[in-house]
């Protein structure tokens, strides 16, 4: 199961980058980070679920939402939908 899907990275660094993110090491004041440090919690939970799922302690509900959560969000992929974006582009 896990070889079924394919992490796309660079769709993580989308949903989470913003312009304000800071690598200097110094904060911005009053820029609200809220809503994506939510998102980036959001997303490592879901993928930490996903990435955990051979586990004999993994809840099935939980790895079947969190497997839905980043297929919807684009976050894995499918090999069936890798081959149909392929043909799309192909077209």
């Amino acid at each position: 199961m896990k070889s079924d899907y394919i992490i796309d990275f660079e769709r993580i660094n989308q949903l989470t980058y913003t312009i304000h993110d800071d690598t200097s090491g110094k904060n911005h004041v009053g820029i609200p980070y809220s809503v994506h440090s939510i998102s980036k919690n959001i997303i490592k939970q879901y993928l930490e679920i996903y990435m955990n799922k051979d586990s004999k302690h993994s809840d099935n509900t939980k790895l079947i939402e969190a497997i839905e959560t980043l297929e919807y969000n684009k976050i894995i992929l499918s090999k069936s939908t890798i081959r149909d974006n392929t043909i799309d582009e192909l077209l």
